[in-house]
């Protein structure tokens, strides 16, 4: 298992993850995770601080866990993690290319194309042409790597300390939420708050779990 931490993070970077309500939100906090990795190797480290912005596992798991306020939300990352000492980059296998600058931009182009119409795969893919003159084939290519990340298992949850809507035992205080949608969503009231050794402990086959009771 690799474990990298990143602590502060500029918060004009941690300010471009959102609330995650569908499956464009996830995919939008993957690439602004994939910026963080690709311009922030000065403020990395595999020795964990106190405190973090951000902790990327690989290994028998590969996950992202993003601190925000007394919490944590995390997603599991569907690009290939390569690590090089403290640094790692994100490859996307399907493309056979790394997840750059460009590429973000491109899938970002994609996102702002289904929020501004229904999808369909050939409007993503004529967005890509119009915004980067990217050739036809390549961009169909592109609306299918898309396609493919927005169906992914994105193993989405999160673990909040909420004072401002807690409501006894329907809303606690401390609590984990699982998936993104309001109408599917699964909540687990807590005792007392909880860290990132117990949460790790949730996605890692090696480490034992915890019991409800």
């Amino acid at each position: 298992m690799t474990a990298i931490y990143y602590k502060d993070v500029p918060s004009y970077r941690l300010d471009l993850f959102k609330a995650v309500r569908q499956a464009g939100d996830n995919l939008s906090n993957l690439l602004a995770l994939a910026e963080i990795v690709n311009t922030c190797h000065d403020i990395s480290s595999t020795t964990r601080p106190d405190d973090f912005d951000i902790a990327i596992f690989s290994g028998n798991y590969t996950r992202a866990w993003i601190r925000r306020g007394n919490g944590y939300f995390s997603m599991a990352i569907p690009f290939q993690v390569i690590t090089e000492g403290k640094f790692i980059s994100f490859n996307i296998d399907n493309l056979s290319e790394p997840v750059s600058g460009e590429l973000i931009s491109i899938f970002r182009n994609a996102i702002q194309t289904c929020a501004t119409s229904s999808f369909c795969h050939e409007d993503i893919a004529l967005g890509i042409n119009d915004s980067f003159g990217i050739e036809v084939p390549m961009c169909l290519k592109y609306a299918d790597a898309f396609a493919e990340l927005l169906t992914e298992d994105h193993g989405y949850f999160r673990y909040d300390h909420d004072p401002d809507n807690e409501n006894g035992e329907f809303h606690p205080l401390h609590h984990l939420d699982f998936f993104f949608k309001n109408t599917s969503a699964v909540k687990i009231g807590l005792s007392s708050t909880v860290g990132l050794d117990l949460l790790h402990s949730l996605c890692d086959s090696s480490v034992a779990k915890r019991y409800i009771r």
